[in-house]
């Protein structure tokens, strides 16, 4: 609301968009009158935006001046974070990173005109960074986790590296589970955790390990 009395001043001829993370939607609602009471449950890595009801102050003031109010998921507000500490060198909490989520995953479409996204506050524990960064690289498709069978002898772990490493991916975990999962006495189960470029990337390295002659299941697949 704030910020949209700023902007009309400004500029009256702006377009302005409110931004609400999708678990906790509750202005988005309002906006459409479809809110029907506070939210249960509401839930999101946006602790910022984590509210049950809109403000009985500021909805008033959204309704006046704001054009719409769209919805972005945690995948795409992780993925933003993780783009803005890699590409700009800037540290924004999930909440602060919602306007630029909407115009890249597409909830807010520019049609050409130049557009500014306004990203506020940096206030993120290191712990909650860490979790934050794993969530957004797999929503980016960067991390894959995948299972597959092994011969249990020497060397099998040796061959299926040489894939994966002939593919420029890397190895970031490995878990073998020798006791009660595989089909065969002599197989064992192999759960990877792996570093790729992109989506595009991880489906090519699926393909030459599944052409290599590995079974292999996409234990966590890939977010859009």
């Amino acid at each position: 609301a704030g910020m949209a009395v700023a902007a009309r001043a400004l500029r009256p001829d702006l377009r302005v968009f409110g931004v609400q993370a999708s678990g906790a939607n509750a202005t988005h609602l309002a906006f459409y009158d479809r809110f029907r009471g506070p939210l249960s449950s509401p839930e999101t890595i946006a602790d910022g935006l984590l509210t049950r009801a809109p403000g009985e102050r500021t909805l008033p003031v959204i309704r006046r001046l704001v054009d719409d109010v769209v919805t972005v998921s945690d995948e795409a507000i992780a993925e933003t974070v993780v783009l803005l500490m890699e590409r700009a060198k800037t540290v924004a909490e999930p909440a602060g990173a919602v306007a630029l989520a909407a115009l890249l995953s597409g909830a807010v479409t520019a049609g050409g005109r130049r557009s500014c996204a306004i990203i506020s506050g940096g206030n993120v524990d290191p712990n909650l960074m860490d979790r934050l960064l794993q969530f957004g690289l797999g929503a980016a498709g960067r991390h894959l986790r995948l299972r597959t069978e092994l011969n249990d002898r020497p060397g099998a772990l040796v061959r299926l590296s040489t894939i994966i490493a002939d593919q420029g991916a890397n190895i970031f975990e490995v878990v073998h589970h020798r006791i009660g999962s595989a089909r065969s006495v002599n197989l064992v189960d192999l759960e990877l955790t792996l570093e790729v470029r992109d989506r595009a990337h991880g489906e090519a390295l699926l393909e030459a390990m599944r052409a290599g002659g590995y079974v292999t299941e996409v234990v966590e697949p890939f977010r859009r």
